[in-house]
């Protein structure tokens, strides 16, 4: 059954349009824990988005796989707000790296 989608992730989806950028839904078939969707800007970082109920933190599994990602060099992070998504969003589009530890990297 499909979950339905969250404020949240319908706010991301539309300011990442807003910006140039393209934002889909992220399926790993056989494998859980992947985040909900991937994010690309022209000439930016693949992101990898897990988008949450406010405050609430990631699953077991997620946090391995969130773990496994920024280990690799990739840019996961976890979404619970609409001030997050403006968060990602200035940090994305003006090229300013978001680090491992930042407010929007952790798993909560």
């Amino acid at each position: 059954m499909a979950s339905q989608e969250k404020p949240v992730e319908r706010y991301l989806k539309a300011q990442v349009k807003k910006h140039g950028g393209y934002c889909k839904k992220l399926r790993v078939i056989g494998e859980r824990g992947w985040p909900d969707r991937f994010v690309l800007f022209p000439f930016k970082p693949i992101y990898y988005i897990e988008c949450k109920d406010e405050g609430k933190p990631l699953d077991p599994l997620q946090r391995i796989v969130h773990k496994l990602l920024w280990s690799l060099g990739q840019v996961c992070l976890r979404i619970d707000s609409k001030e997050k998504v403006d968060l990602f969003i200035f940090h994305a589009t003006n090229s300013i790296p978001i680090p491992a530890n930042s407010e929007l990297a952790r798993p909560a």
